[in-house]
């Protein structure tokens, strides 16, 4: 029995492997799947196609009318057509019906939480999902459906860092998983608990707090963002009403590492950020002391990715993808990108033909 177990574990990770190396990849205006070296294993016939996951892919029917998980050979796994689908994230996907709204499906087909008029796309967060419901107040589900922090609340968020942001009357507080509100709703705008502390406002300025509701870094900024790296972007001034915006980084401890003196800053992450100086300037790279790594050379430069320690850039309108020295590892030739997962990332083309590309920028485009 312990050799059959173990033969069929292997020939599932075998499969799985297999449905990971299949690639979305585009024949004129239709998405089939290829291996890595471009041989077709299932034929272009989609409208749109989504990576594998967990072994399936949601691909939208070439008509139009929905959605369809298929398996690696390209059949239907549920019989079902979708509204809407999203890649599987582990044992459960986002999916829905098109007239009763999402729901949560598993690797069986079979409906978790099944749609019943939810508008949201039920986003799944450290195992639970933030709903609404019938009557429009909100609280938390876990992944069967079952209302673990019961709907009370006008406005929640996804959990993040173990908390929950939850508005009540107005105002803003968090919880914890088991639904103990640890910080009651007294905020006038929130940002979520990033490496244990979340920014907050108070009296129209931002500050951070601990998980305990208490004033680390006191609220005196315009702006403060969560922290990444050990770091948070903080400043003064509103980008649409002051034309005099500053920005800057702070530490865990409310130090000024950074100082206050560009006008656009992203998080840090893996010891790198893009700055810009000045409206309109360039952008280039600071490491965590402030020194310039990469002098200011592209119109815009976004967060590194940590899985693929890319970072997205934009020179002369179009966008590609730069490592950590700067160097232009898929060239800024493209109209958008929307970001790499599990390897491929989506693409526009300058003529607005949509495409995979992988992390080579090696395009899976075929004529």
């Amino acid at each position: 029995m312990k050799k059959i177990a173990l033969l069929s574990a292997l020939l599932a990770l075998i499969i799985c492997i297999q449905a990971q190396q299949l690639i979305p990849s585009k024949k004129g205006k239709l998405f089939g799947f290829t291996d890595p070296s471009g041989n077709w294993v299932i034929t272009p016939q989609y409208n749109a196609a989504k990576p594998f996951s967990s072994g399936f892919a949601a691909v939208e029917l070439q008509d139009k009318s929905g959605y369809l998980y298929i398996n690696e050979k390209g059949e239907n796994s549920f019989g079902l057509t979708f509204g809407k689908a999203f890649p599987f994230e582990g044992p459960v996907a986002r999916a829905s019906d098109p007239e009763k709204g999402y729901g949560i499906i598993n690797t069986s087909g079979k409906w978790n939480i099944a749609p019943q008029g939810f508008v949201n796309e039920l986003k799944i967060a450290e195992g639970f999902i933030a709903a609404a419901d019938p009557y429009g107040s909100y609280g938390y589900m876990d992944l069967n459906g079952q209302w673990v922090i019961k709907p009370e609340y006008s406005m929640t968020t996804p959990f993040s860092n173990g908390m929950g942001a939850v508005k009540k009357d107005g105002k803003w507080g968090f919880l914890d998983p088991s639904g103990t509100l640890m910080i009651p709703c007294q905020f006038e705008e929130i940002r979520y608990f990033s490496e244990d502390l979340a920014a907050a406002k108070q009296n129209g300025k931002w500050g951070y707090i601990n998980k305990s509701g208490q004033w680390i870094i006191q609220a005196k900024y315009d702006v403060a963002e969560k922290f990444s790296d050990g770091m948070a972007v903080v400043g003064y001034g509103n980008y649409v009403v002051n034309p005099e915006v500053k920005r800057g980084y702070i530490d865990k401890t409310g130090k000024e590492v950074i100082p206050i003196n560009y006008y656009i800053c992203r998080d840090f992450v893996n010891g790198l950020a893009g700055v810009c100086a000045a409206p309109g300037a360039a952008y280039g790279l600071i490491d965590k002391t402030g020194k310039l790594v990469l002098p200011p050379s592209y119109n815009e430069i976004f967060e590194f990715d940590k899985e693929t320690g890319l970072a997205m850039y934009r020179h002369k309108g179009k966008a590609g993808y730069i490592d950590r020295n700067g160097k232009e590892i898929i060239p800024a030739k493209y109209q958008a990108v929307y970001g790499f997962v599990n390897g491929l990332c989506l693409v526009t083309n300058s003529s607005y033909v949509m495409f995979y590309i992988d992390l080579k920028g090696k395009e899976y485009i075929f004529e």
